[in-house]
């Protein structure tokens, strides 16, 4: 019998219908579990194998078998994207409102880590739950798609009627308040706007700004769709001729939307100069407040656009307005995110009054000093005096420049014939927020087959912007047969060499005086795991 088992687990592993059935005809447990808990049907559901699930299952093997972790197969076909092994596990009874004890996440919670809009689909189609929500922080999966920034698949969640977009989470936030607490001010809107539809032409209007397409909107709008839906969503795209067709029905250029926030802060917010302009010229009021009192320009600042500052001071924006909980300007927050260039602008101004402190008596410049000194760019002296930044020598580089640096990241996580890396995602975003809050650019990748790994590094060692940063940082995340190498999503082996070589390609090339050359290389985060 353990001959049997064994070929019947080397089958999966080759995908060997022959083996498969060699090992089924001499009695092979077909429900045979791995110290793991997880049967050959799990592996059949990673291996994407359609066929293969048929044959299991109709030898009787368990449908919903759920592993030492509390995954059953579909579920490990929702987490990694597999849309074959998702659609006959569904189309044979697998239940996809089942539970994982651990946390009560469903197959759909799972399915938003692989970004996988057809498994999405999938799962929606069967009748999964939509609005179920984890045992922890009571998310549903569309929450879920407000953290991870997932807007095609909350938008495949947002078109089923069943969909409740007002469900709270543990700490009383909707998914459009998550997108918005994540940083995610685009989906954060879009949320916010679908919960107002209330007719087809208003969803058609909607969708309608949000592929900018100018004559849809029209159409939407001549068949009765709520002109004053979908403003604040079209400052979000700061398309300035979907605002001009939208105002032209005269709505309030000054509505509030749940967060308090005017079409106006929202352009602000992200960046998008003339949609400012635009919404100015047409009467929009550029010192009215959010919830915790902040204008158009203290939400500006956060994204960095000195145009957008420059015509709203143009314009008489409060300089000086404070927030209510942390009393800061539009100044504290430039000091706050190390904004230099905008930081000087503000202090030049003639209005500005530099000596407004905030609710810890701290003015902006303090507030400078202090987020240097927790950004590692002041020190602190023992005798907890401020001193002077380090010089630059043959040991220590200067990291000084705005942003500090750029940071690329790699996630894997598909690897086939490897074990899924579950929660991986989380540790991508986790990783990213680090080096945001450290003044870093960053930009993530996922699974990336070994030939694309290459095009994105070339392309990240070309890039232009090398020459304005002090530091480069690449960070892969995946599984390794070594300490030197790790292995892409194609289950190709690349060594750390070439990385590290293309790195140091990138910044001899984009550096102005090779003097300045470092890399900052954080390789690797390795995970051995064998599912087996």
């Amino acid at each position: 019998m353990g001959s049997a088992n064994e070929l019947l687990l080397w089958s999966l592993i080759e995908k060997s219908e022959e083996d498969l059935g060699k090992a089924l005809e001499k009695g092979a447990n077909v429900n045979l579990l791995s110290p793991t808990g997880s049967s050959p049907l799990h592996v059949a559901a990673l291996r994407d194998s359609a066929w293969l699930i048929d044959i299991l299952l109709k030898y009787e093997a368990r449908v919903d078998q759920k592993d030492n972790s509390g995954f059953t197969p579909l579920m490990v076909a929702a987490l990694n994207g597999k849309t074959d092994a998702a659609r006959v596990l569904l189309s044979n009874g697998a239940d996809p409102n089942i539970k994982r004890p651990s946390n009560g996440q469903t197959a759909l919670h799972l399915a938003m880590d692989s970004r996988s809009r057809m498994v999405v689909r999938a799962l929606v189609d069967a009748d999964a739950d939509i609005n179920a929500q984890a045992n922890d922080r009571k998310f549903t999966p569309l929450h879920l798609a407000a953290v991870l920034n997932a807007g095609e698949l909350a938008h495949v969640l947002l078109e089923d009627p069943q969909c409740d977009v007002t469900i709270l989470d543990s700490n009383g936030r909707t998914a459009a308040m998550v997108a918005t607490d994540n940083g995610n001010h685009r989906l954060g809107e879009d949320l916010r706007v679908y919960a107002m539809t209330k007719s087809k032409a208003d969803k058609e209007l909607l969708s309608a700004v949000m592929e900018l397409d100018e004559e849809a909107a029209r159409k939407a709008l001549a068949g009765g769709a709520n002109a004053n839906l979908c403003l604040h969503a079209a400052a979000m795209k700061g398309s300035v001729s979907l605002i001009k067709i939208l105002l032209d029905h005269r709505i309030d250029v000054n509505q509030i939307d749940s967060l308090g926030f005017t079409p106006l802060m929202v352009a602000a917010l992200n960046g998008n100069t003339d949609a400012v302009t635009e919404l100015m010229a047409n009467g929009a009021n550029l010192n009215l407040r959010g919830r915790d009192g902040e204008t158009a320009l203290h939400l500006a600042m956060k994204s960095a656009n000195l145009r957008v500052v420059n015509e709203l001071l143009k314009k008489g924006a409060d300089i000086n307005a404070q927030t209510k909980s942390d009393k800061f300007t539009p100044l504290h927050f430039a000091a706050y995110f190390n904004i230099q260039h905008i930081r000087r602008v503000l202090e030049m101004h003639t209005k500005c009054n530099t000596e407004i402190v905030d609710w810890k008596s701290r003015t902006a410049a303090k507030l400078a000093e202090e987020r240097r000194r927790q950004l590692g760019m002041l020190p602190e002296s023992a005798d907890g005096n401020m001193t002077k930044p380090v010089e630059v020598s043959e040991n220590v580089y200067k990291v000084t420049s705005s942003p500090r640096g750029r940071v690329i990241v790699l996630n894997y996580e598909n690897f086939g014939e490897k074990d899924y890396r579950s929660g991986a995602i989380w540790d991508t975003k986790k990783l990213g927020n680090l080096f945001t809050k450290m003044d870093y650019q960053v930009e993530t990748h996922h699974n990336l087959k070994y030939q694309k790994t290459k095009e994105i590094l070339n392309f990240f060692r070309s890039s232009d912007k090398m020459a304005q940063v002090d530091c480069a940082v690449v960070c892969v995340l995946s599984h390794g047969v070594s300490q030197d190498t790790f292995i892409t999503s194609d289950n190709i082996e690349m060594t750390v060499d070439e990385v590290s070589f293309t790195a140091a390609v990138a910044l001899c090339k984009a550096f102005r005086a090779l003097y300045e050359l470092r890399i900052s290389l954080l390789l690797l985060v390795l995970l051995y795991h064998q599912f087996l």
